[in-house]
Parts: C-alpha cells; structure tokens; sequence
C-alpha cells in the first residue's frame, strides 16, 4: 500500500497557506482561509545535470523537490524617478536644450557662428545634466521579492541593505503635495523601531503600491 503524501499550495486568492494531499491532484479544492475554490496543479519538474543525477543514484535516493511556493520570486525592481524629484532643475534642463537647439539652427540660418556655438554649447550642458542623473539613478536599486526588500547602491563601492517582510516593525512612505501629484515618495523599511531605519529609498515610483506588496506577503 503506498503512502499518501502532500504538498503545501499558497492560495491564489487571499495568500494563505494550505496544506493538501497528492491525491487531489488535478482536482478544485476550498482553501481553508478565504473558503474560494483554486485548482490543485502537480509542481513542475526541473532538469538536472548527469553530475547531479550520478550523485542521486550513488546515494540511492531521489531527486529532492522544491514545492515551487517555497521558492524566492522577484516581484518587483525598481530605480529611483530622480528626473521627476528634480522636476523643477529637471524642467530648467529641458528647456535649456530646447532653447540650445534652436539657438544653434538660428546662428546658422543667419550665420552667426556665436551664436550658432553657443546655442550648441547650452544644448549639450541641458543634455549632459538629464544624462548624469538618469544614469545615476541605474545605480539605486530596489528590489522586492516575495520574502524580503532589498536595497543596493552605488557603482563601484556597493552596499546592500535588505529586510525580510516577516520581521518589517516600521513601513513608512513619505510623499509631499508635488511628489503626491507626481506619484512618488520616499519608502523606509526597518525591523526595529522608528530609530533604525534600515532601507531608505528615496522617490520610489507609487510607493503606496510598494508598501501593500511587502504587507501582502508578510505571514
């Protein structure tokens, strides 16, 4: 007689955690939680190099299986929107090359190489300006999986902060009235009290997204 074993499900519809038995496989079952039914689908198999399956053999058992809900999944990465913190030196920018441009195409039209250089010159401060802070923005990066937020930074010298979700004791978002119209804040992550703040990311877009994703996947 075989024995009968199970697997743990999480509920597509409410997050919670179910345990079931193999024989319901392929069948639609009730969670315990929500009460919302969900079909029960076997877990994918995965292959595995002739090393690994040599090793197997020679133990005499089997392959060990990871029940695909235990596994870390990323579920969002996300770089700071410093254009949009910056609006107003973002805007001056914009418009410095705007006016660079057509500066530029005016001293040729009237073959003024001043202000043909010049305009050229403006042009390319206001471009270099955009370029530099979009670019340091690509070394800010946070990262939210289905356990823990992380938090790296910088180019060369790295640095890595990161909270699982199940310990997080301080969830703050900070939005002024401009970065509330722009759809932007400040999000803080600690497992301590409002003294540690372990991640600060700063001018995440739709925080308030960020934050319900890290309280949804909190036991």
């Amino acid at each position: 007689m075989s024995q009968q074993s199970s697997l743990v499900y999480k509920c597509p519809h409410c997050q919670a955690k179910a345990e079931i038995g193999d024989e319901m496989l392929g069948h639609v079952v009730n969670c315990p939680q929500c009460e919302r039914p969900f079909r029960v689908e076997a877990p994918p198999s995965f292959p595995i190099s002739d090393d690994e399956a040599g090793s197997v053999i020679r133990r005499g058992g089997a392959p060990e299986v990871t029940n695909p809900v235990d596994q870390e999944r990323i579920l969002l990465v996300l770089h700071p929107a410093v254009l949009k913190r910056r609006i107003f030196q973002t805007s001056a920018s914009i418009l410095i090359v705007i006016a660079g441009v057509v500066a530029m195409f005016w001293g040729i039209g009237i073959t003024n190489p001043w202000l043909g250089w010049g305009g050229l010159a403006a042009a390319v401060i206001g471009a270099l300006d955009l370029v530099y802070w979009w670019f340091k923005s690509l070394f800010v990066t946070l990262t939210v999986t289905n356990r823990r937020t992380i938090l790296r930074t910088g180019l060369f010298a790295k640095a890595t902060s990161e909270v699982n979700h199940d310990d997080v004791r301080n969830l703050q978002i900070d939005q002024s009235v401009v970065y509330r119209m722009l759809n932007i804040g400040d999000l803080r992550v600690s497992s301590a009290g409002q003294d540690t703040i372990e991640i600060r990311a700063k001018a995440i877009p739709d925080p308030e997204a960020v934050a319900a994703i890290i309280r949804e996947h909190q036991d």
